[in-house]
């Protein structure tokens, strides 16, 4: 019998806001290298003989820890949607050891299987297959069973398949150009355009928006699939620095990842430099931005209590979360217009706003 030893991982920025705020199940952020190691170093003790990290910290930061950290023998990932065949192969830079790094994707389209050849605690190969969960695969009587009782009641409550306004192409969460894009120019602007938000700037994470919607009628349920988290719109003042501040951080961290840009936004037009891991050219409602003046943002609560790094929001004192809905903002601003993207008034569209620099 082999004896394995299983250590999770979360996504370190998406749990940062835990880290100084009150939460009633006492939960502490730790680094990955005070966990790593002394986890593995229990686990072993108690007797495992295989250490598999499962992790939810994405692509980059699976291959850095197992680049760095010699205890682990398998990492099954995931977080960024990627679907690996087959999977990568790291070398870790202390043992030289061969790390497998194994990721599915996500909305359940696959099911990976990896296979490994184990001995004296080292793996010595593996096979890893993709299984497509498509219409070949049968449905299973049990689990249809228990599932009946929540589609029922999410047609009900949510009237899923109600169509709210018509896509004429596929309304994409992603630039062409990794700078801005349709749906989250759409986003932003339907945020700090929503009476009672009305503010001068929005910006929003590119990640909170979880899929494209594709061309098609629009229904609830697209949007709950493009848009699955309840986050609620925030609003502050923030000086002309604090914009800069800002806007140098999504620089940094779109830089880390293919220099595609990591917030969306609206009344804001700047370069985004990869190369230099900094924004410039910073125009505000098509003026200069003003490092000593005042502007006001619309931002999501996510953010703003720092989540994914955004310490600069996380800071600000003048904070109001207006308790409005994200996502009904935007289903608002869909039925609005109706048909989308409405080219000749410039909705809905890749306009240029950010401007990658590589």
């Amino acid at each position: 019998m082999l004896r394995v030893g299983i250590i999770g991982m979360a996504n370190l920025s998406s749990l940062n806001s835990l880290d100084e705020q009150l939460n009633s199940l006492g939960i502490r952020v730790l680094d990955v290298g005070d966990v790593i190691p002394a986890r593995a170093a229990e686990l072993k003790a108690a007797g495992a003989e295989l250490i598999v990290v499962v992790s939810h910290m994405g692509m980059d930061d699976d291959k850095e820890m197992a680049r760095q950290f010699g205890d682990i023998d398998i990492i099954l990932g995931g977080h960024h949607h990627v679907a690996l065949d087959p999977p990568l192969v790291v070398v870790n830079e202390a043992t030289g050891k061969e790390i497998p790094v194994v990721h599915s994707g996500a909305f359940a389209k696959f099911v990976g299987r990896l296979d490994v050849v184990v001995q004296d605690g080292e793996v010595l190969s593996h096979d890893y297959r993709l299984f497509a969960v498509d219409n070949t695969v049968p449905k299973d009587p049990v689990v249809e069973e228990i599932l009946e009782e929540y589609r029922l009641r999410l047609q009900t409550d949510y009237a899923l398949e109600q169509a709210i306004a018509y896509a004429e192409v596929q309304l994409n969460r992603y630039g062409s150009g990794g700078g801005d894009s349709a749906l989250g120019n759409f986003t932003a602007e339907a945020m700090r355009s929503f009476p009672g938000v009305e503010t001068e700037i929005a910006l929003t994470n590119t990640l909170g928006i979880r899929a494209d919607i594709p061309a098609g009628n629009i229904t609830i349920d697209t949007l709950f699939n493009a848009m699955p988290f309840d986050n609620t719109i925030t609003t502050m003042f923030l000086s002309g620095r604090e914009v800069q501040e800002l806007l140098d951080y999504v620089a940094f961290r779109s830089s880390e990842r293919g220099c595609s840009s990591q917030a969306q936004v609206a009344g804001i037009e700047f370069v985004m430099d990869c190369g230099i891991r900094a924004a410039r050219d910073i125009r505000i409602n098509g003026a200069p931005l003003d490092p000593s003046g005042t502007y006001e943002l619309a931002t999501n609560n996510y953010i703003a209590h720092g989540g994914s790094g955004f310490e600069v929001l996380e800071r600000n004192t003048t904070q109001v979360d207006t308790g409005i809905s994200i996502r009904d903002v935007v289903q608002a601003a869909m039925i609005r217009y109706g048909t989308l993207p409405q080219v000749d008034i410039g909705v809905c569209v890749e306009d240029g706003r950010i401007n990658t620099v590589f």
